[in-house]
């Protein structure tokens, strides 16, 4: 059963290479929805102008339109809606739904959670996807999975999971998240709090002086419902447990490192306990969750040159990817980023994290040679990385390609980290031009 708001039957959906725009479509279009764009994604009806027939446009959260496409939703009289808002009107059209929000760490607590509940056959619309899916599916069960941005707009979901929340100032943006974040949990029936991060803190002890819903704390503290207890990686998976709400202890791998991970999995474990799924099942469906598209994934190694891929979701999540890997690494760590897409203030902490790589690769837009990728350059080079250790490489004739660059400036013993969209493609093709340069027996993968 896909429930489908009248006003989402017939949409037109812009920005479709923006976050979370490809998953709605998709969304849209197996619940049985007629969408039309602008933009060519498979299975939408490509449409140059809007027409007469359709519902609602449907745009990213702070989306620019273009003002003759705006002037022209008002001469037909359609609606105009957020992402936001259009995935918020489907969690309440559904029996039931789990709503994933914070400033970060959202995408991959809500995939782990699709492969956790797998066997309820859960629906989703999603910024990302589980590896090998779409990042919008509609199952035809009664139950949806989504997320929300940090500053979700009204609607009444069974769960909220919370990940992350920004520190608070009055009258601030941040503040304004908090307020809204909080308006969503007073119409939850359960509200799943990650109590590591100080924002959910701050947060959960404000629902609680409102006597709000249930509330289930996740975290490594001993007074959390749902304790995440262990997580060490072997080299292929890490190994973590979580001690449920009647003091159990389940186990579960995951295929990526980091704690980060580990934790958003233990934030999906308990969102499952929520919908009183047995977390013997949960800890079963974590185990073969096979990652999430753009998150950290150790790709393989050749020529004694360890390659790793993913891309920058959030600067928070970029800098514990980073952590992960430092950890992980005892020799000199070649870090090659793809700085489009990010904003300026992104950039700036990205530099700044950049500091313990021993050499950086940074590539940019086409069309923006410098903003972004110099505002790493600068903030990498204020944290103490020396010019000569930093490339800004740009595609040109009679240049070599990025793959070789890299390859040329890897260390053996040494680790490449490769942040991009199609990270995981690129390091692919870095382990076979190591493979290729490197004698057969030196190989390894």
């Amino acid at each position: 059963m896909n429930a489908l708001p009248e006003l989402l039957a017939k949409p037109d959906l812009v920005g479709l290479d923006l976050p979370g725009m490809a998953g709605l479509a998709q969304y849209l279009l197996e619940a049985g929805a007629l969408p039309t764009s602008s933009h060519a994604i498979p299975g939408v009806r490509v449409e140059a102008a809007l027409g007469v027939d359709r519902t609602c446009l449907i745009a990213p959260d702070n989306f620019c339109f273009d003002e003759a496409e705006a002037r022209q939703a008002a001469v037909l009289g359609l609606p105009v809606l957020t992402h936001s808002r259009a995935v918020a009107m489907l969690v309440d059209a559904a029996p039931l739904s789990v709503v994933v929000a914070g400033a970060h760490t959202t995408a991959v607590t809500a995939t782990a959670l699709t492969s956790a509940i797998g066997y309820r056959n859960p629906a989703w619309v999603l910024p990302s996807a589980l590896i090998g899916r779409t990042p919008g599916h509609a199952s035809g069960g009664d139950l949806l999975i989504a997320t929300l941005s940090a500053s979700p707009p009204p609607c009444a979901p069974t769960v909220l999971v919370v990940t992350s929340l920004a520190t608070a100032e009055p009258d601030t943006a941040a503040d304004a998240g908090l307020n809204a974040t909080l308006a969503v949990a007073r119409n939850a029936k359960v509200v799943v709090a990650a109590i590591w991060d100080p924002g959910v803190r701050r947060f959960v002890e404000l629902l609680a002086g409102e006597g709000g819903p249930q509330v289930l704390t996740v975290g490594t503290d001993r007074e959390c419902d749902v304790r995440l207890m262990q997580d060490m990686w072997s080299g292929t998976a890490t190994h973590a447990a979580v001690r449920d709400v009647d003091g159990a202890v389940h186990r579960f791998t995951l295929p990526m490192p980091g704690r980060h991970h580990a934790a958003a999995a233990a934030a999906a474990f308990a969102a499952g306990v929520a919908l009183d799924c047995r977390p013997a099942d949960l800890a079963a469906g974590l185990t073969a969750f096979p990652g999430a598209d753009g998150c950290l994934t150790v790709v393989g190694t050749a020529g004694g040159v360890a390659v790793m891929a993913t891309s920058i979701r959030s600067a928070e999540e970029f800098h514990a990817d980073l952590d992960t890997v430092l950890n992980l690494t005892d020799g000199p760590l070649l870090v090659a980023v793809d700085t489009t897409g990010l904003d300026n203030e992104t950039a700036a902490r990205v530099g700044t994290d950049l500091a313990d790589a021993a050499r950086l690769v940074l590539t940019g837009p086409a069309d923006d040679p410098s903003a972004t990728t110099q505002a790493v350059v600068r903030a990498a080079g204020a944290a103490g990385v020396p010019d000569e250790e930093i490339t800004v490489w740009r595609p040109g004739p009679c240049k070599p390609n990025l793959v070789a660059v890299l390859a040329e400036l890897a260390v053996p013993g040494g680790t490449v980290l490769i942040s991009a969209d199609d990270a995981h493609g690129r390091a692919e093709q870095l382990l076979e031009h190591l493979r290729t340069a490197t004698p057969a027996a030196n190989r390894t993968r």
